[in-house]
């Protein structure tokens, strides 16, 4: 096994990361001064996935209004923050129900509760 672990930032999703760097004026994100820098590959990554998003323009730069929106919810992951601001249009009215699956979303990755199956003679293995 190895003994330290890579740091979280080097090993996880960076869209969050770079929605809230973004946010906060950081125009390259390759040079800022992180403490560990995340893999490119994270990096990039991430700007495709917050411009598929509609989130960043063609220049990685917020977009007006969803990019700032998606940013102030910046607890929720960028699918769900997303889904959420795409769900409060006039055509969808479907917000409510959405931010109910994003709350269970974030909450906890296993929804459901499946238990232990019981033997035939009752007790649990």
């Amino acid at each position: 096994m190895v003994s330290n672990l890579p740091p979280e930032i080097q090993r996880c999703d960076a869209s969050s990361l770079i929605l809230k760097l973004k946010a906060l004026g950081i125009k390259n994100l390759i040079t800022f001064d992180y403490f560990s820098a995340p893999k490119v590959d994270n990096l990039i990554r991430g700007l495709e996935l917050l411009h598929a998003l509609g989130a960043l323009d063609n220049g990685a730069n917020l977009t007006q209004p969803k990019g700032l929106q998606m940013a102030e919810l910046s607890s929720l992951d960028p699918r769900l923050s997303a889904a959420i601001l795409t769900s409060n249009s006039e055509k969808l009215k479907v917000c409510a129900e959405v931010i109910t699956i994003a709350a269970l979303m974030s909450v906890s990755q296993q929804l459901f509760y499946t238990p232990k199956k019981q033997s035939e003679f009752g007790g649990d293995h």
